[in-house]
């Protein structure tokens, strides 16, 4: 949780910080931070998956989160848009390792009869993360600017690394076998393989797409509108980002109650 806030913060910082250097060209170096974000976690995240079976999965999660740590260390002395790019990328290539790692894992840590419970606090993670995210945010570039709210983030991921090196993780079975090069491509291709055989998890990738799509496009269009049509400061654009996340948070609390109210067929 607390790295997940760490991030919500960084987003913030991240249209605030874009919106200092270029101004109204703040929404194309968003677009682009972003896209560079999730061009990391498709290009990089089938092969954590495959590490994932093979390493310690603690090592690899540690590690991810210290990369992270010195790579947002970085931040507050950037003042080019192609530096930013190129930490937004390779911040995001940490996350693409950690976050598999993290989900593959969390089975093994919690147990078969706890892992449903696991995951609906993971979802709340994610939902607090869109609400205080913002307002912390708002508060940090308030006190300490902008370019030391990053910090905020690296530090997150510090916390993180210090739990998770007190947690204990098991080995995941394959990783006692013996590494064999010829099995890796086809494990690198099994999930897009499944992906498009299961007509439901299809549909599932395109609400998925449409949502980051469109979490994408608040950012990037807000900071622009906040500053420049309605004239108004950094404390009002996180603010407006807290409001986006509360309203995505009801709506998926209402649809899921709506959901379950349903009769079924």
């Amino acid at each position: 949780m607390t790295s997940l806030l760490g991030s919500g913060v960084t987003s913030v910082a991240l249209a605030v910080y874009a919106y200092q250097l270029v101004g109204g060209q703040a929404t194309v170096v968003v677009g682009t931070a972003l896209s560079l974000r999730i061009l990391a976690f498709v290009t990089l995240s089938p092969i954590a998956g495959v590490l994932a079976d093979r390493v310690d999965r603690k090592r690899l999660l540690v590690g991810a989160d210290l990369v992270r740590v010195a790579l947002l260390g970085i931040f507050p002395f950037v003042d080019t848009v192609w530096q930013v790019y190129a930490l937004i990328f390779a911040v995001n290539a940490a996350t693409a390792f950690f976050t598999p790692t993290f989900e593959a894992s969390i089975p093994d840590v919690v147990g078969p009869s706890h892992y449903t419970r696991a995951l609906s606090l993971s979802r709340v993670a994610v939902d607090l993360e869109s609400v205080g995210g913002p307002l912390v945010a708002g508060a940090l570039i308030a006190a300490v600017g902008v370019r030391w709210t990053f910090w905020f983030d690296g530090l997150t991921y510090l916390i993180s690394a210090l739990l998770l090196l007190g947690t204990r993780i098991p080995r995941a079975a394959a990783a006692a076998e013996p590494f064999q090069w010829r099995q890796v491509l086809p494990q690198l291709t099994l999930g897009t393989r499944v992906l498009l055989r299961e007509p439901a998890l299809r549909r599932a990738l395109l609400l998925h797409v449409a949502e980051a799509a469109a979490g994408a496009a608040a950012i990037v269009a807000t900071v622009v509108y906040v500053h420049d049509v309605l004239h108004r400061g950094d404390g009002a654009f996180a603010a407006a980002m807290a409001a986006l996340g509360a309203g995505s948070a009801a709506a998926a609390l209402l649809i899921g109650r709506r959901a379950l109210e349903a009769p079924e067929g």
